[in-house]
């Protein structure tokens, strides 16, 4: 098929073409996208890039540099992924989405520009969304890594700054089995004297050598800055030189003391730029700063909560949040089969009985019998049903649980976003 054919292309028609225009879903590498992007992109950009990667936590500190620097009047870009109900949920500029329009120009600018080399759905959509922001004229692009770090492709543009939120096991069939070996590739993001934020208070030998070799100033929560949290706010300091000092700080919108660490890294990150950033955008941009999908809750009398979380140590923070409150607790679950499965299980063994397995649509997907059975082999006192949709999960799950009960709904994005669609 030619360009001009493709001149006409829906949204839904560019997406159904670039998922079979590779033969595999993930092909780690740069050496396509970044002829790609030197063919689009034949100079310096003229943007200040900020790329975030890390194992959780990347969408919501995404949402916080980006609602900060908004209400410092900045023009800002935001490339996240994945989506949860429409796909240009991806690409925002000035914190809205694009519409198909933008999106079919940009792909269809890609395509005149690939040639022959084979890029892959998210290699498309990453262009896509650095070109949208050339032709916005934003000033600071935002861009969170996919998977990894080292070979995402989000890595194909330099970023003046950096921030990785924490290192946990997840995507093991290719990042590695260890925090170690993970934290490298995650590093991979780490530019030459450029400066990098590392958000948790344990980091990997393998980060804090590539930054040694690579002459990186690192900033960390503990050794660098720190938070202090009363009752009714928090305070972000910077622990050398002049010690700046946020006093009197909302508390975020996105429920958890988690989500306190990742707003405090994205101040981080902000001070350590060349930004006017007042202490008022800051406030106001914590205060504003949302994310579907991260303890989301959609319902009320059951309380019905959705949660992206898919691996152990997201599961870790949902399970402590929701022991906050004492509750019964229904769990809908519905996963991937390349996610460390039992370990998500032993976390949500610790606030439900109560389990109904799902089946998604995704060929990805643990079946839902085969993710029952693992359920039981863990701890065969557990009630577990299985269903082959949501909604019949969903359904006779309310029908049972009392006004003050839970209903938890999680495993992952494409859970969350079935949930999205059919629930609220």
């Amino acid at each position: 098929m030619n360009i001009h054919n493709k001149s006409t292309f829906s949204l839904s028609d560019w997406l159904a073409w670039q998922a079979s225009l590779h033969p595999k879903d993930i092909a780690l590498g740069l050496e396509r996208v970044k002829e790609v992007a030197a063919r689009l992109f034949p100079f310096e950009l003229p943007m200040m890039i900020i790329t975030v990667a890390g194992t959780n936590g990347k969408g919501s500190t995404v949402a916080f540099l980006e609602s900060i620097l908004l209400a410092n009047d900045y023009q800002v870009g935001s490339y996240t992924s994945p989506h949860l109900q429409c796909y240009n949920e991806r690409v925002r500029v000035n914190g809205n989405i694009v519409n198909d329009e933008m999106l079919c120009q940009a792909f269809l600018a890609i395509e005149e520009a690939r040639g022959d080399i084979l890029l892959t759905y998210f290699e498309f959509s990453t262009l896509a969304a650095v070109y949208i922001f050339m032709q916005q004229h934003v000033q600071i692009a935002i861009l969170e890594v996919g998977l990894g770090g080292r070979l995402d492709a989000v890595n194909c543009f330099s970023a003046a700054y950096s921030l990785i939120t924490n290192i946990a096991l997840d995507h093991q069939d290719w990042l590695g089995d260890n925090r170690e070996a993970i934290g490298l590739e995650k590093a991979g993001i780490m530019r030459d004297k450029r400066p990098t934020v590392y958000a948790e208070e344990q980091i990997p030998n393998s980060i804090l050598h590539y930054a040694q070799q690579c002459h990186v100033p690192l900033y960390r929560w503990k050794k660098d800055y720190n938070i202090m949290i009363s009752n009714e706010s928090w305070e972000w300091q910077y622990l050398h030189s002049n010690g700046q000092r946020y006093s009197h700080l909302p508390f975020p919108q996105l429920k958890g003391a988690f989500q306190i660490r990742n707003a405090a890294a994205a101040i981080m990150l902000l001070e350590i730029t060349e930004l006017t950033i007042s202490a008022e955008a800051i406030k106001h941009g914590i205060k504003t700063a949302t994310l579907m999908g991260r303890y989301q809750k959609i319902a009320e009398q059951p309380d019905v909560i959705l949660d992206v979380a898919h691996n152990p140590h997201a599961a870790k923070y949902l399970v402590e949040l929701l022991q906050q409150e004492h509750k019964y607790n229904y769990v809908i679950l519905g996963m991937l089969q390349d996610k460390d499965i039992h370990g998500v299980i032993n976390e949500l063994n610790k606030i439900t009985n109560q389990y109904a397995c799902i089946n998604l649509p995704s060929k990805r997907s643990i079946d839902a019998k085969k993710l029952a059975s693992i359920i039981q082999q863990i701890n065969s006192h557990k009630s577990v049903t299985v269903y082959n949709a949501l909604l019949d999960a969903y359904t006779q799950i309310k029908e049972k649980a009392t006004i003050k009960d839970r209903i938890i709904i999680i495993g992952s994005f494409f859970t969350v976003a079935e949930a999205l669609s059919y629930i609220r």
